[in-house]
């Protein structure tokens, strides 16, 4: 298990490494996240179906 000193000490180097132009190993997650879409493809596909599975079933023309 790392100790504070050695996690301020990694931090340390990824800041370092950073402020240098270098790409760090792992983004962070607010990074990760901002490349997801808010919601899942299957998801979205699931809606659709549901919806225009519903309209076909109860007849309903649009």
């Amino acid at each position: 298990m790392p100790t504070g000193k050695d996690i301020r000490a990694k931090n340390q180097r990824n800041a370092a490494t950073a402020r240098a132009g270098k790409q760090v190993k792992r983004p962070s997650y607010a990074e990760r996240a901002a490349n997801k879409s808010p919601v899942p493809p299957a998801l979205l596909y699931l809606f659709i179906f549901v919806v225009v599975g519903g309209d076909e079933v109860t007849g309903i023309k649009a």
